[in-house]
């Protein structure tokens, strides 16, 4: 089996991140010297040599957690899967 890389799943949450329409756009901004967030992104979030998925809930930094801590390979098969059902509900609207 092949390993799973950081860059591989950040590359899964950029598809899901563009699917929503935030192709090109960063989490963090700044404005006047301010920093805030973009609501509605997906990141990554590590801990506990484990990573998850979360959605960004308001312009304070605030998150929800959409699939909770596994393993690299566990979470590409989850993000995959939720891409692949994105996509499905697209093409029958």
């Amino acid at each position: 089996m092949l390993r799973t890389t950081q860059k591989e799943l950040e590359a899964l949450v950029a598809q899901i991140n563009d699917f929503h329409g935030f192709e090109g756009k960063k989490v963090w901004n700044t404005v006047d010297g301010k920093n805030f967030s973009t609501v509605g992104m997906f990141t990554l979030y590590y801990a506990y040599g484990a990573v998850s998925l979360h959605r960004i809930a308001n312009q304070g930094g605030g998150v929800s957690e959409i699939i909770p801590l596994s393993t690299k390979r566990e979470l590409a098969g989850r993000l995959r899967s939720l891409y692949q059902g994105l996509a499905m509900v697209r093409t029958t609207e």
